[in-house]
């Protein structure tokens, strides 16, 4: 939208800030939907079972790795 803005004729931006600009959202938006993905498979996660975790393809953190700040 603001490469958008930018590159319309009333503006004096040109396309070596416009495109950048443009190139850049698409990879935000890419990221975004990486995250999302991400974070549906995190809580897809969180509310197995053990017995649904142990006789699913998932693969589960090692239980050192569950603790409140994550250390070992």
């Amino acid at each position: 939208m603001l490469s958008r803005s930018m590159s319309e004729p009333s503006s004096n931006y040109g396309p070596e800030i416009t495109e950048p600009a443009a190139k850049s959202a698409e990879h935000l938006q890419a990221a975004a939907m990486a995250f999302g993905e991400s974070d549906t498979n995190l809580t897809t996660l969180l509310n197995m079972s053990v017995g649904e975790l142990a006789s699913s393809a998932r693969q589960a953190p090692h239980h050192g790795e569950l603790s409140e700040n994550g250390s070992h």
